[in-house]
């Protein structure tokens, strides 16, 4: 049988579209308007019996917009304390909202549809009244043809026609006439509604000059700059300023004692003035051709990164050579985050021809999430196989790579690859389980080949860690010897499953194991847990089978136990 999806419902959200009518406190005589409508839209939810009212912003409306109402529950009218319904609410009721009066005049289609489904019905929308202020406004915004004989324009309608158009033009501006003045490109913006003008410098890398952006601030600028700085007692006349007329290409303007050519205009300057004067041809002058000549400075060469600078890793030192100010490397944020606690150990041999070296033993730890190796010498001598550390947690380089370096992947440890690392020649003999099911868990990383190793590998425990094993005679000796065998193996690889699997079973937390506690471990362990081979473990460390001892002293008792067959 097909099981039946189970959907979470969406809730269901009801849309109507009202106003509301202010009145204006003050009337003005010139726009002629004594009231306001305001549009909203009322979100009813019908989970919760919930309501919301947004008003639609609108341009320059003149008063603040958004969120009139914030989503809750309201009483309707009267002693009742009665919630407002969907079935209250219709096309052309007066909403009242906590003392807001809303007039419901419109809604969707699926508010419609949500009535008829549930068997009610809503009334067909109104008009919507026209306000006033949006009506002068359309007016306002059409184009008019302004008459030449009357060049005063109403200052409103001036700012209704002309706010927010700005002529921006490329200039140069020439201060050599001054001490330790230069040439520099600029910035030159004309604002139409007033007439005023603004220069501003452009930001350019190591120029050499205080990033101050603004080298003339907005006004209007006299033509005849120093007649009009000082003008004589009893003039009343107004001085003559720049006007858009005055601006053209290869133009020098004198701009309060500055000498700044225009060179170039972007394309909607270019635009307006086809459209005021009909034809205009604006030959561009190139800014290269009035700023000095500059002798071409040597280029810098970045240095190459070599491991022996140790400033960090590649990426690290990296930054050091290309900036001043260097930036912490971007890493791999999803990787780190997916893979946080994936660590892949295998068991590695050195590669020499020294009998000593032969039988040492080593753990590689490879962490997924950074793609950093950590490798760990397995102590033999030791009497609770501590692992020494032959090489920190760090990213390891591969042989021939140095600029830029490729770093070991986990594709690279498969059983029998050998690799170069610190001087030393290491050989992948083994792995853990857990590597098995990873290369499993990521199709098309490794090949079919690869994995069958893997599996070979953990199922017959070619490398152990150990090479020294308990002998015993007898066939139920030789199984209890293998079980150990095997769960010193386990230890040596990943210890920590172990101490998982026994906090798992010691369910009253005494720290105590017992052949019970004991047969689970061997069987998440994957070990046989027959009760001959159990009893036979505990008879080895010392133990019977009725008895609970400490888990810490079980195991120190394993590996004293190899310790002392393997002396013997």
């Amino acid at each position: 049988m097909r099981r039946s999806s189970c959907r979470i419902a969406t809730p269901k959200v009801l849309r109507f579209f009202a106003y509301r009518v202010d009145v204006v406190q003050q009337e003005n005589p010139f726009l002629k308007l004594n009231h306001r409508v305001r549009q909203f839209t009322v979100y009813y939810y019908t989970e919760d019996n919930s309501i919301r009212v947004y008003e639609n912003p609108q341009v320059n409306a003149g008063f603040e917009q958004g969120v009139c109402l914030r989503r809750a529950r309201y009483y309707m009218p009267g002693p009742e304390r009665v919630f407002w319904h969907w079935s209250n609410l219709d096309i052309g009721v007066d909403l009242d909202l906590s003392g807001h009066q809303f007039h419901l005049y419109d809604c969707d289609d699926y508010t419609r549809y949500y009535y008829l489904y549930n068997g009610s019905t809503i009334g067909p929308p109104e008009k919507l009244p026209d306000d006033p202020y949006l009506q002068y406004r359309d007016f306002a915004a059409r184009p008019h043809t302004i008459p030449s004989d009357k060049p005063d324009i109403p200052p409103l309608s001036r700012f209704l026609q002309y706010d927010g158009k700005v002529l921006t033009f490329e200039v140069i501006m020439d201060e050599t006439m001054f001490k330790a003045g230069d040439v520099r490109k600029m910035c030159l913006k004309y604002y139409i509604y007033d007439d005023t003008m603004e220069l501003t410098m452009r930001p350019a890398k190591n120029s050499g000059y205080d990033p101050v952006r603004t080298i003339i601030k907005r006004q209007k600028i006299p033509k005849n700059f120093y007649k009009d700085l000082v003008p004589e007692i009893g003039d009343k006349t107004t001085p003559e300023c720049y006007t858009w007329k005055d601006l053209k290409a290869g133009q020098t303007l004198l701009l309060f004692g500055r000498k700044v050519t225009i060179c170039d205009c972007d394309e909607a300057t270019k635009e307006w003035y086809k459209a005021k004067l009909g034809h205009m041809e604006f030959p561009k002058v190139h800014p290269d051709e009035l700023l000095p000549q500059q002798p071409e400075l040597n280029k810098h060469r970045h240095s190459e990164w070599h491991p022996m600078h140790r400033q960090g890793g590649f990426e690290d030192s990296m930054q050091n050579c290309l900036s001043l100010n260097p930036q912490p490397p971007k890493k791999n944020d999803l990787q780190a985050i997916v893979y946080d606690k994936e660590v892949l150990r295998y068991e590695a041999r050195l590669v020499t021809q020294e009998p000593d070296d032969r039988s040492r033993r080593f753990v590689f730890s490879y962490f997924v999430g950074d793609g950093t190796v950590m490798i760990m010498e397995q102590s033999v001598a030791s009497i609770s196989s501590v692992k020494q550390t032959f090489l920190s947690r760090r990213k390891l380089i591969k042989e021939g790579t140095s600029n830029p370096p490729e770093y070991y992947t986990e594709q690279d440890f498969t059983i029998g690859s050998v690799h170069f690392i610190c001087g030393r020649y290491f050989q992948i003999v083994n792995c853990d389980e857990h590597v098995v099911n990873f290369a499993l868990s990521q199709p098309g990383m490794y090949t079919p080949e690869q994995i069958d190793q893997f599996r070979r590998a953990v199922d017959s425990g070619k490398a152990a860690v150990r090479e020294d094993v308990y002998v015993a005679t007898g066939e139920v000796e030789r199984d209890v010897a293998e079980a150990l065998n095997k769960l010193n193996r386990w230890y040596n690889l990943d210890h920590q499953r172990i101490y998982r699997l026994f906090l798992e079973n010691d369910v009253d937390k005494t720290g105590k194991i017992n052949k019970e506690i004991l047969s689970k471990i061997c069987y998440g362990l994957g070990i046989s847990c027959e009760d001959d081979i159990i009893k036979g473990m505990l008879q080895k460390v010392g133990k019977t089978e009725d008895e609970s001892f400490e888990f810490v002293r079980f195991l120190h008792g394993v590996n004293m136990l190899h310790r002392f067959v393997g002396s013997a």
